[in-house]
């Protein structure tokens, strides 16, 4: 994200991926169980006030159907729901301009903002943060995009797909909606707006390479207890524990595709399978460099969530009783 660094080492603040200070806030949580209290304010460029604070804030890149609304209700878990703010990016600069005009302490009060929106946020308020995404196979991903249209009359292209009877193949090269949900991953990562009518090129593919080298975490939802480690680590988070949110039950998986229906996939994806390979191998160097304790927080973590699956189904089970 082009200008971050440069606004931020002008006004004084570190980096706002990387910059000195944060980890040493992220620290100081860990060891004392508080957050770092903010830091002075400061004056941007067009006379603007926001606050300026020691601990980063964290920008999640949700790109749809890829684990996102899980990871979402785990931020609120890790920062208490009034502390993450849900952004519309398809109104980037409006939403931006609408924080800068917040009153210091509300702003203060933000720790996390999410939604489906490029990268750019945290350019536009100027301040520390960290993104964070997840990027998911591109055949697993639309095959759950086009079941939750069917499933979801409220989705804007359930109408479209319901009175033309689509099939899988028709969905992902008839819709009106595919030069969208193509290649979306590196759409959503790599574009500079959500609202432009034009599909991802070999140059969006490039951008969003160079945009996820600055990211804190790129996950990935097939790994995403491992993902959540890296957070935890990169943030200074307890123990994520969740439960999984907006699951599909029932929707074929990809092996058990029809070959057509893969191969249509597969043909007008090529962008995010390289993506997706690109952000794979990364993951996969970057967890080994960890073993064994990874391994180790691992068995803790599955067993937290373990203990909590069983907690919710007696919960709901008693519920029912009475």
């Amino acid at each position: 994200m082009p200008g971050d660094g440069e606004a931020d080492r002008a006004l004084g603040h570190p980096d706002p991926f990387t910059g000195s200070g944060a980890r040493s806030a992220s620290r100081t949580r860990r060891r004392t169980g508080r957050r770092p209290r903010p830091g002075p304010v400061s004056r941007l460029p067009g006379n603007r006030n926001l606050l300026s604070i020691v601990a980063r804030r964290v920008i999640f890149i949700h790109c749809p159907k890829t684990g996102g609304t899980t990871l979402g209700d785990v931020l609120r878990r890790q920062y208490g729901a009034e502390r993450v703010r849900w952004v519309d990016g398809y109104k980037l600069e409006a939403e931006a301009e609408a924080l800068a005009a917040l009153p210091e302490p509300a702003l203060a009060a933000v720790d996390a903002f999410c939604g489906h929106m490029p990268v750019g946020l945290g350019e536009l308020l100027a301040c520390p943060c960290t993104y964070i995404t997840l990027l998911r196979d591109p055949v697993e991903r639309i095959v759950s995009h086009y079941h939750w249209v069917l499933r979801t009359p409220s989705a804007r292209l359930h109408a479209e797909v319901v009175s033309r009877r689509m099939t899988l193949r028709r969905y992902v090269e008839e819709s009106s909606g595919a030069r969208f949900f193509n290649n979306g991953q590196t759409r959503v990562l790599g574009a500079t707006s959500m609202v432009a009518d034009t599909p991802a090129t070999q140059a969006t593919l490039d951008a969003a390479k160079k945009n996820l080298e600055r990211f804190g975490v790129v996950g990935l939802a097939e790994r995403f207890d491992e993902s959540l480690l890296l957070m935890r680590r990169e943030l200074g988070w307890h123990w994520p524990v969740y439960r999984p949110l907006k699951v599909s039950v029932g929707r074929p998986h990809a092996p058990d595709l029809a070959d057509e229906d893969r191969e249509a996939i597969v043909a007008r994806n090529l962008l995010d399978a390289d993506l997706h390979d690109h952000v794979s191998r990364s993951l996969e160097e970057r967890v080994e460099r960890l073993r064994p304790e990874l391994d180790r927080d691992l068995i803790v973590v599955r067993e937290l969530n373990r203990a909590q699956a069983i907690a919710a189904l007696e919960q709901e089970s008693h519920g029912r009783a009475a």
